[in-house]
């Protein structure tokens, strides 16, 4: 075989649509061609990727003679090529893929890998597919490890395969696929290309060693490729084209391509019935999206925007319908036409006398919005949307000629009635059909166009016949009338058959009703004895408003014919009317009310009444229900009678108990205040021990009183938390502290374990955490005769967690159960042995639920009890690093205080300490002056803590870590803590109203321990006349808040509204009764702080130093002096404080002495100790606190100098 046969082929294989011509081969390889010679092409079994009959064409034309050689195997073709079998191979090979090193290969043409399916998602790699056997398509899914495929013979059956769902995808090239789908009119399905696709080379393919040849194919390659251009003419080329212009869209990202058009244009584009859109427009839409990567989506036009503005203005990228004469001022481009076709002239055959010139266009009443009557027929033509309108116009000479579309009128010319009309085919008017998009988007152009070339007339006319608006029959269709004859006969048989059963089935309907009515009697007599039997008066009306059946007795022994039973509080008021029964039969409301009667024969006083409608064989009925409920009320009345009287009890109760709370709390007060003062007057070891336990009943006598009213408050649902910031640890000790005596006095070891922890503050109500912990801890003790009474405590951020064991009598089982019952002991023996309420757990137990926590109580009957409290708190500060500044140096065994020592933060490397501590216990004591204090731990030591010197004695049985705290935190600051507090004496006049006798002495003594003469009145008449009488003349009020004639309400009331400047008095208030009752009535009367009785006279102090302030040293002053006084006080101690702030140690105590005196005139009594302090540190051996001392009293006497130059006289 020679080279210029390779090379005709070759350069006919290089042109995708075939021009070939001898042209291209040099005219010195012509001539050998012309011997007839045979060449020998091998191509794969079901080869059909180019077209074989073009192809012989041309060889024929050049003078060469083609055998085609057909291989199943591509193995089989390249061996036949490597023994020079065949003298080339034209097979394809996907992109990518290595080839033969013996063979020379040249790509032609490349084509892209697409599937075709019927679903319009994406089909996966698992599904069935298909393939055409000895194609790459096979190769290509076993490359992609798709296991599920079936090989076919040919493209048809493959497809026909994906038609008939028995596989899911069949996998070709896009041309392929294309050419198939326009072939078979196929409009359905979806053709894409998936991402693992691709793309395969047609590739030219002969032995590499023929050098020459392989020269010669590369130069007629090149030239081929530079220069070819594809005619567009060649319906292969379509498909081609549309596969690359498909490829250059496929490599955007703006797939999505909107349109928008009028949806109500019949049959182009509507909204079916369920407003779905549809149309041969919509159709024509999905059948590009089937065949390309495009999207279609509508947008509705609902700004009133034109469809030019919407795509000049990018809100659509697609308007689908417009006439290729529609004008857009260079702002849109116009695609080839998608539909076009002719409306030809009709006219009478007859020679008429015809007097119009119009002319008429049959034209759906859709396509007349579309312009096209205007721009095609123009404004003058009638516009006829029936053919029948239009040919009875023509032959009344309405117009004179009718223009029809093509189809149509091939059907009038083929019909019976084509000697009454003649169609002129010479004059038509042709209607072309294209879509715009924006000058701008050429691409989509491109593709549009590439598209609308594959299809051919059939698809589109099957896609527009679907909607044809029109039905146009002439004649008779032989095969209809027979059709409604033979429906005729049928019908006319049926009703004699129908007339005949009817006839059989009178007689069977008259033997059925009478058994009917048997049946009917023989169910309403069942009916009456069921209903009969229902405690309730039943009555059925039909729809006329007959009775037909009840279960009242008086109705059917005929004593009542109706029932007319009337209200008692309204005789005109009848239970049943027959406007209500029509008004249930009519509107199906059901009637429900309950009525007091007194005239029904049944002896009934109050009813329920129900009335609804019911159905039954198709027929509405009423059903009347009379309930008799007269016990009922009567219980009902008489259990709300009882429930007011109980409400009324527990009132009593409330108003009972807070009485006696306050008659109990006045003699306990005056008792207290007595036994207060009477124990610094008595100095016998007898009659304090006498005196001690007194106090200790009274104070046991208060508690119960608590107790009593706590549980008032809770059972009223009338206690409220009252959460505070507080030192748990100090906390927790005071309280425990409290029981230790107790303890003592009855043989048992308490034992005392805070685990120990960083929290240092904590929010939580102190009060009642107190109250609890004092009840349980009282229980424990109370109920012990020997052993002990261990209490244990910890705490995390949340919970704080407490458990009180003893190992007291214990309490079985069953008498766990009613503990917590109010009033209630285990045995009734116990209040007669322990005393008590029987309410110390009632009230923990409420406590703790209303604190968010849980109580859990464990005991053996002589063994003893453990309870179990967890309580919640919100955290607030943790002690950081308290002690870090100081040396301690910890001497014992006892572990539980180097754990506490940790946590405070003790560093024993501390190079420069502030101060030092030495914590020893009694065996490893060694005194030593190197350190500022020692602290001996005693385990012997009854009292909590005894100081002498610098020396602690600190009992550890049990140990309070907060006691330690506080040794540690004194000793380390003792400059600071060294004024002594004196006895304030306040001349100041004061008002005391109070009516019991013994409190009037307690509340007198009290007041004159803390210095101030009081002056006494009886009641609140009495004490509002002193003060009218001597206006802005007291400074503090102390009243009851019960007295007679006039109480301490009304008296502050009085006060507050009648004295003008009576804010300058100050009210504290004193009472026995309830605080929940008091505070509220308190503040909206203008009490300033209120006293609960009993209070102790630190109590009275703290309150009453709050309200007054202290004197200012000016206010001893003469007021002419003032002015004097304050100047020469600055000048004088500003002079002082430069020389104190040189800390020259010859004058320091010059200075101080100075300073000490001028304060000791003036009475400055601060002034005066830290100068004393400074005067007596100046010879002592600590002379590093020296600089403290000057720092504390330049800040005092600066404190003073400030004060002195804003005072005023009169401000407080």
């Amino acid at each position: 075989m020679s080279y210029k046969k390779l090379l005709v082929v070759l350069a006919f294989l290089c042109l995708p649509l075939p021009s070939l011509s001898k042209d291209l081969i040099p005219n010195n390889e012509i001539k050998p061609l012309e011997n007839g010679e045979l060449l020998k092409v091998g191509v794969m079994n079901g080869f059909n990727e180019i077209e074989l009959d073009s192809l012989e064409e041309i060889f024929n034309k050049i003078g060469l003679d083609v055998e085609y050689v057909i291989f199943d195997e591509i193995n089989s073709l390249k061996n036949n090529l490597n023994h020079k079998k065949v003298d080339l191979a034209l097979y394809f090979k996907r992109t990518g893929t290595l080839d033969d090193k013996s063979l020379y290969s040249v790509p032609i043409l490349k084509k892209s890998v697409a599937y075709w399916s019927i679903s319009t998602s994406e089909v996966k790699k698992n599904g069935l597919w298909a393939c055409v056997v000895g194609t790459i398509y096979c190769n290509i899914l076993e490359s992609e490890n798709i296991q599920n495929f079936q090989k076919y013979i040919s493209i048809d059956s493959a497809m026909k395969s994906v038609s008939s769902k028995e596989i899911d995808a069949v996998l070709a090239s896009y041309v392929t696929l294309s050419k198939f789908l326009n072939n078979s009119d196929e409009l359905s399905g979806n053709l894409q290309s998936p991402d693992w696709g691709g793309s395969v080379n047609l590739t030219l393919f002969s032995k590499k060693d023929n050098v020459r040849l392989t020269k010669i194919v590369d130069e007629v390659v090149g030239n081929l490729r530079s220069d070819r251009e594809v005619s567009i003419n060649d319906n292969n080329n379509y498909y081609y084209t549309l596969e690359v212009n498909n490829n250059k869209y496929k490599t955007r990202s703006d797939h999505v391509i909107k349109y928008s058009f009028d949806d109500d244009v019949f049959p182009l584009l509507f909204r079916n019935q369920s407003g779905n859109l549809t149309g041969y427009l919509y159709d024509i839409l999905k059948l590009i999206e089937s065949r390309t990567e495009l999207e279609f989506k509508y947008i509705a036009n609902d700004n009133g925007k034109s469809l030019v503005e919407m795509l000049t203005l990018g809100d659509i990228n697609l308007i689908p319908f417009t006439l290729s004469t529609s004008d857009y001022f260079g702002l849109a481009s116009s695609t080839n036409p998608v539909i076009s076709f002719r409306y030809y002239a009709l006219s009478l055959a007859k020679s008429v006398s015809i007097t119009s010139v119009l002319e008429g266009v049959l034209l759906a009443q859709g396509k007349e919005k579309l312009g096209i009557k205007t721009q095609v027929f123009g404004e003058s033509v009638l516009l006829f949307s029936n053919p029948k309108s239009i040919l009875r116009a023509l032959e009344s000479g309405e117009i004179k000629k009718a223009y029809i579309r093509e189809d149509l009128v091939d059907i009038i010319a083929s019909s019976d009635a084509t000697d009454d009309y003649i169609v002129d085919r010479k004059d038509y008017r042709s209607v072309d059909a294209t879509m715009a998009v924006s000058n701008d988007n050429k691409l989509l152009l491109e593709l549009l166009n590439s598209a609308f070339k594959t299809w051919d007339s059939n698809e589109i006319n099957k896609i527009k016949n679907s909607y044809d608006p029109f039905n146009v029959v002439y004649g008779v269709d032989y095969k209809h009338f027979i059709r409604i004859i033979a429906i005729l006969f049928i019908l006319i048989a049926v009703a004699g058959v129908l007339i005949y059963l009817r006839q059989k089935n009178l007689n069977l309907q008259f033997i059925i009703k009478e058994n009917d009515a048997k049946n009917f009697e023989l169910e309403k007599n069942f009916l009456q004895c069921v209903i009969t039997q229902f405690p309730s008066q039943v009555f059925i009306y039909d729809d006329t408003d007959t009775l037909l059946l009840s279960s009242c007795k008086e109705f059917q022994s005929g004593r009542c014919d109706s029932c007319l039973i009337r209200s008692t509080s309204d005789s005109n008021e009848f239970l049943q009317t027959k406007e209500n029964r029509r008004d249930v039969l009519n509107n199906g409301n059901t009637i429900n009310y309950t009525l007091d009667v007194n005239n029904c024969a049944m002896k009934m006083e109050t009813v329920e009444y129900i009335c609804m409608r019911i159905k039954a064989n198709n027929k509405n009925y009423v059903l009347s229900i009379i309930t008799d409920i007269t016990e009922k009320k009567l219980q009902e009345r008489e259990l709300i009678t009882a429930k007011g009287k109980a409400e009324k009890a527990i009132s009593i109760r409330d108003k009972f108990l807070a009485s006696m709370s306050h008659e109990l709390r006045t003699p306990i007060a005056g008792m207290v205040g007595l036994l207060e003062m009477l124990s610094n007057r008595i100095s016998d070891e007898e009659s304090r021990v006498l005196l001690s336990n007194v106090s200790t009943s009274a104070r046991q006598l208060n508690v119960l009183v608590n107790d009593i009213l706590d549980f008032s408050k809770i059972d009223a649902g009338q206690l409220k938390l009252e959460p505070r910031e507080c030192n748990i640890l100090r906390e927790t000790g005071e309280v425990v502290r409290l029981h230790l005596a107790a303890a003592r006095e009855k043989g048992l070891t308490l034992k005392y374990n805070f685990s120990p922890t960083p929290i240092n503050i904590i929010s939580i109500d102190s009060l009642r955490y107190a109250q609890i912990l004092n009840n349980l801890l009282s229980n424990a003790i109370k109920f012990t005769d020997k052993g002990s009474v261990l209490v244990d405590v910890s705490i995390d951020n949340d919970k704080i967690f407490i458990s009180i064991a003893d190992s007291g009598c214990g309490m079985s089982h069953d008498k766990q159960k009613i503990i917590f019952s109010p009033f209630v002991q285990a045995d009734n023996s116990i209040a007669r042995k322990y005393g008590g309420t029987g309410l110390g757990l009632t009230i923990v137990s409420e406590l703790t639920s209303l604190m968010k926590g849980t109580l859990k109580v464990s005991s053996l009957e002589g063994v003893g009890t453990k309870v179990d409290l967890e309580l919640s708190h919100e955290f607030v500060s943790y002690y950081g690093e308290l002690l870090s500044g100081y040396y301690i140096h910890y001497k014992s065994n006892f572990e539980i205080i180097s754990e506490w020592l940790s946590v405070w933060g003790c560093n024993e490397n501390i190079l420069n300490p502030i101060n030092k501590v030495l914590i020893s216990d009694m065996d490893n004591v060694s005194l030593s002056k190197e350190f500022d204090c020692t602290i001996l731990l005693d385990s012997e030591k009854v009292a909590f803590k005894e100081t002498i010197g610098t020396k602690t004695n600190l009992s550890i049985k049990p140990f309070f870590p907060d006691l330690l705290l506080d040794t540690i935190l004194q000793v380390a600051k003792p400059n600071k803590e060294k004024i002594i507090q004196t006895k304030r004496s306040l001349s100041i006049p004061v008002l005391v109203a109070e009516d019991n006798p013994i409190n009037q002495i307690v509340i007198i003594n009290q007041l004159r321990n803390l210095g101030i003469e009081a002056e006494l009145v009886t009641n609140g008449k009495e004490a509002l006349d002193a003060l009218m009488t001597k206006p802005n003349y007291y400074r503090l009020l102390i009243t009851d808040c019960h007295m007679p004639i006039m109480d301490g309400f009304e008296l502050v009331k009085n006060v507050r509204e009648m004295t003008p400047d009576s804010h300058f008095l100050k009210i504290i208030g004193c009472t026995a009764e309830d605080s929940r009752v008091v505070h509220d009535t308190a503040n909206l009367v203008g009490f300033d702080k209120v006293l609960y009785k009993p209070y102790g006279i630190e109590k009275l102090s703290r309150i009453i130093n709050d309200l007054i302030p202290d004197d200012h040293w000016l206010d001893h002053v003469p007021e002419s002096d003032v002015e004097q006084m304050r100047s020469l006080f600055i000048s004088t101690m500003t002079d002082d404080l430069i020389e104190l702030k040189k800390e020259n140690r010859d004058n320091l105590k010059r200075i101080a002495h100075k300073i000490k005196g001028g304060a000791s005139i003036l009475g400055i009594e601060s002034i005066v100790l830290l100068a004393q302090e400074l005067e007596d540190g100046i010879h002592s051996p600590k002379n590093k606190v020296i600089p403290t001392l000057i720092e504390d009293l330049i800040n005092d006497v600066n404190n003073h100098i400030y004060s002195a130059k804003h005072y005023i006289r009169g401000s407080k």
